[in-house]
């Protein structure tokens, strides 16, 4: 189970996603289900039966292009048994069982399926469901069934009586964002912090370890990790210096400021803050990405992009061991920053931008402290944007497209959907969607390609883009408030989308 953000590490291995904490919002996906024909079929104890088991295929993190997938087990005892068939292909597939030796041979028996949806359904809504009952025909002493395994489904054969509520698997309540007048003063009680481990509400590591300090009487936010108990990094990917997110993802023009002070005015040492943070996978090894101001003990700051120091400089007479206030402000592609009220620097980001995400709190590894995190919108400026999958049903698209799942870790939702022009190509490929607003946005790791944007039927601009980043928006345009209708149509190069914002 999943409760942290959607682009932690390795986001999403999970089978319950839990990432909205504030709404109670949770996600139970096919794994779940998929477990389910198992775990709820099956007891403690059970026995394989070997002669009725059988399975093959290329194993790739996942089993597939099988030949055949099916397990037996039974209870010793009872004679209860179950039958899980997984079928990973596009084909039906059939089977006929003869149970011989077997206690409860003529006993009836359930059948439960899932799989994909048929035109028109929702993505669930043929999960986990009771086929009906029915009993095995007997013939010369023995009795047999035949079972079809429709394409792409996992199906159990059960003679347990499993009529059990599991509505708890979609169970959701209102996915709600976050309210972007935010603050937190970290002076939580001693009993809630105690339950907690000393964490605060809503963050999730990447990095060293976050958690509520009491320092002089002040409760503060105290990054733990330093050089004497870093631990060992595993050796296929180093941990990145200690970083940690807040907030929902879906903010997009806001202010933020935090107070921090330094512990030590070692050279290593530095305090960062940052807006629209979205992944810790864009640069695996730093986990650093949107827009964060970096500060030193010596003064020396860097305005940030991902990764890189997009304007630096010297902070005017800075003393390292008073307190300080951070803000940095994204508006539109205007990124500001500023120390103490004072600006430092500022820049105009025109090109795979980072279009929204929430706050990143980063330190070295060193004991600095925070406090009086704020946060809140711009004025002239919609906070929050709506978010859509590049699979959402309500994105069509037309001609020949490569709409990958799972993608890498790096893109939202682990999807994306390409479209690549060649001399050979006759036929137009475009994507379609509607929304209601004055803005919208493409999200996506993109080569270098052209397309024509359509809006209400209108050519609004032919663009020419170059290659960004995964999870940086590649092109957005200003519309009148109101409905709309939008065409993308591909016109050469690669074309790549991992989500559409407004």
């Amino acid at each position: 189970m999943a409760a942290y953000y959607s682009g932690a590490k390795y986001f999403p291995k999970s089978l319950i996603n839990a990432q909205d904490p504030w709404s109670g919002y949770f996600e139970a996906d096919s794994g779940i289900w998929t477990s389910a024909h198992f775990t709820h079929f099956i007891k403690n104890g059970w026995r394989f039966v070997d002669s009725a088991c059988y399975g093959d295929g290329k194993e790739n993190h996942s089993i597939s292009e099988t030949t055949n997938n099916y397990m037996t087990v039974t209870d010793t005892q009872t004679g209860d048994y179950s039958i899980i068939i997984c079928n990973d292909s596009e084909v039906q597939r059939n089977y006929t069982f003869t149970l011989e030796n077997m206690k409860l041979a003529d006993a009836p028996f359930t059948v439960w399926e899932t799989r994909g949806p048929e035109e028109g359904q929702a993505y669930d809504e043929n999960y986990f469901k009771n086929i009906g009952t029915f009993r095995p025909v007997e013939e010369g002493g023995k009795y047999s069934f035949s079972i079809e395994t429709k394409p792409y489904s996992i199906v159990t054969v059960t003679t347990l009586d499993k009529t059990s509520d599991t509505s708890v698997y979609n169970c959701r309540y209102e996915d709600i964002p976050l309210d972007i007048n935010y603050s937190d003063d970290f002076e939580y009680s001693d009993e809630f912090l105690s339950a907690r481990g000393n964490a605060p509400l809503y963050t999730t590591d990447q990095g060293g370890a976050f958690e509520v300090a009491e320092i002089d009487g002040n409760k503060v936010l105290m990054q733990m990790i330093n050089a004497d108990n870093k631990p060992t990094d595993w050796r296929l990917r180093g941990t990145p210096n200690p970083i940690t997110s807040l907030g929902d993802d879906r903010w997009a023009n806001y202010s933020a400021e935090i107070s921090f002070k330094l512990e030590s005015d070692k050279s290593d040492n530095y305090v960062s803050f940052g807006v629209r943070y979205l992944t810790a996978e864009l640069d695996s090894w730093s986990a650093e990405n949107g827009y964060s101001l970096r500060a030193y003990p010596s003064g020396y700051f860097e305005l940030k992009k991902n990764t890189e120091a997009v304007q630096k400089g010297n902070i005017d007479n800075f003393d390292a061991s008073k307190w300080h206030t951070i803000k940095i402000t994204a508006a539109g592609k205007h990124i500001a920053a500023q120390l103490d009220g004072a600006e430092l620097a500022s820049f105009d980001d025109e090109m795979g931008y980072a279009h929204s995400g929430r706050i990143s709190i980063g330190s070295g590894l060193y004991n600095n402290i925070f406090d009086n995190l704020k946060i809140y919108p711009v004025d002239g400026c919609k906070p929050i944007i709506t978010r859509v999958d590049d699979h959402d049903p309500s994105v069509i698209y037309n001609g020949n497209w490569d709409r990958k799942v799972p993608d890498d870790y790096i893109h939202f939702n682990r999807t994306r959907s390409k479209a690549e022009i060649s001399e050979e190509d006759t036929g137009e490929k475009s994507m379609e969607f509607s929304f209601e607003g004055d803005h919208f946005a493409l999200i996506g790791k993109i080569m270098e390609c052209g397309f024509d944007v359509y809006v209400d039927g209108e050519l609004l601009e032919a663009v020419e883009t170059k290659g960004v980043k995964a999870r940086q928006c590649f092109y957005s345009a200003d519309v009148p408030e109101g409905s709309h209708d939008v065409k993308i149509v591909v016109t050469s190069g690669r074309f790549a989308v991992d989500v559409i914002e407004y």
